[in-house]
């Protein structure tokens, strides 16, 4: 007759405890299944007597072979139970199959990838080539692996992204976005729209979190660490998080805003002036008399102010946001003449192409020879780019291999702007 479990000396004990750890961690890997053997060394006489009750034989030598099936087989005659349980009750824990776990988190880890492929291939209109490093990066940064459902939280984000479309950059087969003809929106009202769920996209939202590090893996920055980061990175994808915190910073530039009481009002511009979303929303309207010059650095606008020299300024500070996009939008709507000037670097001549196309703006004061002429000692960082109003100018970077920021050139800017400015690349 078969003992119970109560009556199990003959199988468990002190003597006995570091074989059946030996035969819990064998069993553990070979998926809870009594196959293969496993060898014991350096038994002292105690446990070489248990280790032969164990097994049924004469344990002589200070180690054996302990042939799993076997004893499982010995287990179920004697005992009543299976070699599994009969493990889990000497350590006291239940065994995990480590084969079975680690299928399971290879397929919850190729889930997020599936459910992307997934997306794609109903989405045959986008071309998103950033996509992959999306992926890998949430993967191994851990917010796949914290979320309870990590398929679902990338189609959310994907479905998000798909709204924004026009914003992001595209492969071959798509366009790199089209900002002139995509209105932004306010984040709450596209959470709403996509999530059904106003809140969706706040910032403690996991959501927010994906699709922010996805326009971070589409515009090659680093995912957002603070406010501004993720405002910036929201900026990007056209949406705004709410009205004061992006500005525009302007001088000399005729605005005006709508109000509650009375009509529009003028901004006061004879300072440097930071236009806000709310004064877009609330109707704003530019309508310069003269030049519009749009640099790319703060310190030229102030010194421009400080001068006082007689030409409107906007100023980008870097990358333009949405509310410096709608200004210079205006502007171009305008009879204006507008030039462009900012840093000898390749996202310089990217923003300076951007404003040639988008609004008119004529680079100024950035050709070849203006560069050439400039001591630097940065060396260029980036993809390089080309120059359309002048391409001997991209190839002079190319050549030198150094930066030269707006800074750098501000003396000549102000002589140029007191004698009166030139039209072009600087050429009269």
């Amino acid at each position: 007759m078969a003992r119970s479990l109560g009556e199990s000396s003959w199988w468990s004990g002190d003597p006995l405890e570091g074989v059946w750890l030996r035969i819990a961690d064998r069993l553990e890997r070979n998926g809870m299944r009594a196959e293969g053997r496993i060898r014991v060394t350096d038994l002292d006489r105690r446990e070489r007597h248990a280790v032969g009750d164990l097994l049924g034989r004469t344990v002589a030598a200070s180690q054996v072979t302990v042939d799993l099936a076997e004893l499982d087989e010995r287990m179920r005659l004697r005992a009543g139970v299976g070699i599994v349980e009969a493990a889990e009750t000497v350590v006291g824990r239940a065994l995990v199959d480590r084969r079975a776990r680690a299928a399971r988190l290879a397929e919850r880890r190729a889930e997020p990838a599936e459910a992307a492929r997934c997306w794609v291939e109903d989405h045959r209109d986008v071309d998103w080539p950033w996509l992959e490093k999306w992926l890998v990066a949430m993967r191994s940064d851990g917010v796949l692996g914290r979320e309870p459902h990590p398929a679902a939280l990338v189609t959310a984000a994907l479905e998000v992204l798909d709204h924004r479309r026009a914003f992001l950059p595209q492969g071959e087969a798509g366009s790199s976005g089209a900002r002139e003809v995509a209105a932004p929106v306010a984040r709450s009202a596209l959470a709403a729209a996509v999530c059904h769920d106003a809140h969706a996209l706040d910032d403690d939202r996991r959501l927010a979190s994906a699709v922010l590090r996805a326009v971070a893996s589409a515009t090659g920055s680093v995912p957002p660490t603070d406010a501004r980061d993720r405002r910036e990175l929201w900026d990007r994808l056209g949406v705004v998080t709410d009205l004061v915190s992006s500005t525009c910073l302007v001088w000399g530039l005729a605005v005006e805003v709508g109000g509650k009481r009375g009509g529009p009002r003028p901004l006061d511009t004879a300072k440097p002036t930071h236009v806000t979303w709310w004064d877009v929303k609330s109707g704003m309207r530019v309508s310069p008399a003269g030049r519009v010059l749009v640099c790319e650095n703060p310190s030229v606008l102030e010194a421009i102010a400080t001068a006082e020299l007689d030409v409107a300024v906007i100023c980008t500070s870097g990358r333009p946001n949405l509310v410096t996009a709608q200004v210079l939008a205006h502007v171009a709507e305008s009879t204006a003449p507008m030039i462009y000037h900012g840093d000898f670097d390749w996202p310089g001549l990217a923003m300076a192409t951007d404003a040639l196309r988008r609004y008119g703006a004529q680079p100024w004061l950035m050709g070849a020879e203006d560069y050439q002429g400039v001591p630097g000692s940065l060396s260029l960082k980036g993809s390089p780019v080309e120059s359309p109003w002048d391409p001997e100018l991209a190839a002079a970077m190319r050549r030198r291999d150094v930066a030269v920021h707006e800074e750098a050139v501000l003396d000549r800017i102000l002589a140029e702007l007191r004698t009166g400015w030139r039209t072009a690349y600087g050429k009269a």
